[in-house]
């Protein structure tokens, strides 16, 4: 069976997707309740017993916020330094936490392979996870500061991708968010714009891939419409075609998107 994957919760309030090619399972974050974790597997006909693991790309509350309870169930795969952050911040103990000495070389989940990467952002460690299996490639990159060309390269060659479309810069500048807190969404070490993800897109672009999921996006920065259509706008000035070529999903906050699974080798 191909790889797919299905956003439970993608926001400024909660981030959960999970990664599976039938049978192996992987959540991306647990930032969502427990309860509401498992509503989101039952629609799946899954478990949370059926999780292979968790990876976790970076500490903060709306990535991690329901694993108390979710640690106990399947294991965790975070890198060393995010998992210290998860414990004296979080005030989370890491039981179940895997023991991967080499975790940037990638490692094995089931018969997926998991390939993290970094990304800027204000954390300890924020990483975004590649999932490799039968040749088919999975990304998932949220909470990206700036472009680097180390994001370009771990992306590239994706047959799907979820990628950050967190705020309209516009929307962000006129807002009603303190200056402090703008200044450090704009950062290098904040969230990636509309325009910034259609950038990332664009410069992607291959046959393989052929699916984008638009996620992060700030309930009060963003619609979902601005979102689409900038990187709509970024597909086709690279000469293909939104939505015949690359189909532009956008990911929410509250309400599950659909299973997508890979149709191109």
């Amino acid at each position: 069976m191909s790889l797919r994957i299905c956003s439970f919760s993608s926001g400024s309030r909660g981030n959960c997707s999970l990664v599976s090619n039938g049978r192996t399972n992987i959540l991306v974050d647990a930032g969502i309740s427990f309860s509401r974790l498992k509503k989101s597997l039952a629609t799946l006909d899954l478990k949370v017993e059926d999780l292979n693991g968790v990876v976790i790309t970076h500490e903060h509350s709306d990535h991690v916020c329901g694993l108390n309870l979710l640690k106990d169930h399947t294991t965790v795969y975070a890198h060393e330094l995010t998992a210290k952050a998860i414990e004296e911040k979080r005030k989370i103990k890491l039981e179940n936490l895997a023991d991967v000495p080499t975790y940037e070389l990638g490692f094995e989940v089931g018969d997926i392979f998991v390939v993290p990467f970094r990304l800027p952002h204000d954390a300890a460690y924020p990483l975004g996870y590649s999932f490799y299996n039968n040749g088919q490639k999975i990304c998932v990159a949220t909470d990206i500061g700036h472009i680097t060309q180390g994001i370009v390269k771990n992306l590239s060659g994706s047959n799907i991708l979820l990628l950050e479309a967190n705020h309209d810069v516009d929307m962000l500048k006129n807002g009603c968010y303190a200056e402090v807190l703008k200044r450090r969404i704009l950062g290098d070490n904040g969230h990636l714009s509309n325009e910034n993800s259609a950038r990332v897109v664009a410069n992607i672009l291959s046959q393989k891939l052929e699916r984008v999921i638009l996620g992060h996006l700030s309930q009060e920065n963003n619609l979902a419409e601005l979102a689409y259509s900038a990187v709509a706008s970024g597909i086709n000035n690279a000469g293909a075609k939104a939505g015949k070529d690359v189909i532009i999903e956008v990911a929410t906050q509250h309400q599950s998107t659909s299973c997508f699974e890979i149709k191109r080798c």
